[in-house]
């Protein structure tokens, strides 16, 4: 489960971030979805010393519990989660990727495509939601997720949170992605659909992602956001290295 070894990797210690290029207090619900956060969250985890890869792995699904358990978004998602102090344990770490994640993704995909940024709230949400979904499609070819869905067992609550409707979640992702190696728009409509999304955006949501997947030039468009994630990531985010 453990990701690649690096031969000689130092330890690392507590340094301030460069600050992200957009908000990190978004009270938008720009998320990522599971595979791209597992796979960033692998890609990532040599920059620190972790050495329970379950309560690692859980914390980098665990913000996204809040669409069963109804905490605000701003107690799993805050600029406080995006600083490398926040890290401590192995579950924190997981969080602070997860957090690292949607917030690059998105600093990514408005660099790309410009005009999202002029787009209201609402339309905003549905073609980034689609990208980020057509993003985590290509990411599950990637990667095996079987291993890493069964750290799904360790659950933690910092924000007093039912446990019952964290391991709900939990089972959720499980549900969708165990097994599955190249998901298509009924996967993803059952994803949405578990968590609560309202039948009026889902059905506008797979409408657009039918067009875009079959748009060439978008999806050409779409090709590299993961390396340019983790290009930025190394450049700007990657925690100091003790001397």
């Amino acid at each position: 489960m453990a990701p690649r070894k690096v031969s000689g990797a130092p330890m690392m210690t507590a340094g301030k971030l460069p600050p992200l290029l957009f908000n990190p207090i978004d009270r938008r619900c720009y998320l990522a979805l599971p595979a791209t956060h597992i796979r960033f969250a692998m890609e990532t985890a040599h920059c620190f010393a972790i050495k329970n890869w379950n309560a690692f792995l859980s914390g980098t699904l665990y913000p996204d519990s809040r669409w069963l358990t109804g905490v605000d978004r701003t107690a799993t998602h805050n600029d406080l989660c995006l600083s490398y102090a926040f890290t401590g344990t192995d579950f924190r770490t997981g969080w602070h990727l997860h957090c690292l994640c949607d917030h690059i993704q998105k600093e990514v995909l408005y660099k790309r495509w410009p005009a999202l940024t002029r787009l209201n709230r609402h339309e905003g949400w549905v073609h980034l939601a689609v990208a980020k979904m057509i993003q985590d499609r290509a990411d599950m070819s990637h990667i095996d997720m079987a291993p890493y869905l069964s750290a799904l067992d360790h659950v933690e609550t910092p924000n007093g949170e039912n446990r019952r409707d964290v391991e709900s979640y939990f089972r959720h992702i499980r549900s969708i992605y165990y097994g599955l190696y190249e998901p298509g728009i009924d996967d993803y409509r059952k994803l949405w659909l578990g968590v609560g999304l309202e039948d009026h955006l889902l059905s506008e949501l797979l409408s657009l992602a039918d067009r875009q997947m079959v748009d060439a030039a978008y999806m050409a468009d779409l090709q590299g956001v993961y390396d340019d994630m983790v290009s930025i990531f190394r450049r700007h985010h990657r925690p100091q290295v003790a001397p």
